[in-house]
């Protein structure tokens, strides 16, 4: 459960290189140390690309990656950290960017922002690095600031989402009550399906055949996720399931009346 709902928190919330400071008038200096892989490769599908900053600064900052190609900002089929607000000071910060289809960038940009998102700043630095859109049959292995790094960037999204979902000073957290509900949908979920498919025909059927089209893939997604041991594995199946267990009691509640009309 706790494994379960670190994975929940952290997804609702990488050479010495040449980069563009900020604006000493902000009171902020920050630099691109180095990226991981170098700053020529070839990634797979879903590889992240991942970026060292350091910076100092008189106000929380906030990292955002982004890539681009010949100025233009790539943005399909793109994956990218969160954002959580780095204290103020002297610090390391990391941010990833990654494409599940074959893409090519020619330049990472990495916006810093105050931790009320209001922009300050873009660092930047030309890079070579393509995404060959195939799933790797075993993963990369990351430098260790990169594990390093994103354990801390991690926490800090943890404490900043429960800090903003704590309820009353009694210590009620929603999560403790969203998080197993949600997970409690997925054999709900399987059990309407199975059950609807057994016994619905015609029209009927065809509606609770439905979303086969999503969870097939999903499914997929997950088991692929799992055998690369992502913490972040059960993430989308969390998500995506309860609307699907909903749309079948949609049709489980639109079959009942409509049967009890024409009774």
């Amino acid at each position: 459960m706790q494994t379960l709902r670190r994975v929940f928190i952290i997804s609702t919330m990488a050479l010495g290189l040449p980069a563009m400071s900020v604006s000493a008038q902000t009171a902020v200096h920050a630099t691109i140390a180095e990226t991981d892989p170098k700053v020529e490769s070839v990634l797979h599908a879903n590889e992240p690309l991942s970026v060292r900053i350091t910076y100092q600064s008189d106000v929380p900052l906030r990292f955002q990656a982004a890539g681009y190609s010949s100025g233009v900002k790539v943005q399909k089929s793109i994956a990218m950290n969160t954002a959580p607000s780095y204290p103020a000071g002297s610090g390391k910060a990391i941010a990833w960017l990654s494409y599940a289809e074959e893409t090519s960038i020619d330049e990472i940009r990495i916006t810093l922002s105050d931790k009320y998102w209001k922009q300050l700043d873009t660092l930047s630095v030309p890079i070579n690095m393509r995404w060959s859109g195939i799933m790797p049959q075993k993963w990369r292995e990351r430098a260790p600031w990169v594990t390093q790094l994103n354990s801390a960037h991690q926490n800090m999204t943890s404490q900043a989402i429960r800090a903003s979902a704590s309820g009353n000073a009694d210590g009620f957290d929603i999560l403790d009550i969203l998080i197993p509900l949600m997970a409690w949908t997925i054999p709900l979920y399987f059990f309407l399906q199975m059950y609807m498919l057994k016994k619905y025909q015609g029209v009927w059927r065809k509606a609770a055949l439905a979303p086969l089209l999503v969870m097939a893939p999903l499914f997929t997604y997950t088991g692929i996720a799992l055998f690369a041991k992502s913490n972040l594995w059960p993430l989308m199946m969390l998500f995506v399931t309860p609307v699907l267990a909903l749309y079948l009691i949609g049709v489980l509640i639109c079959k009942y009346f409509l049967q009890r009309a024409q009774a």
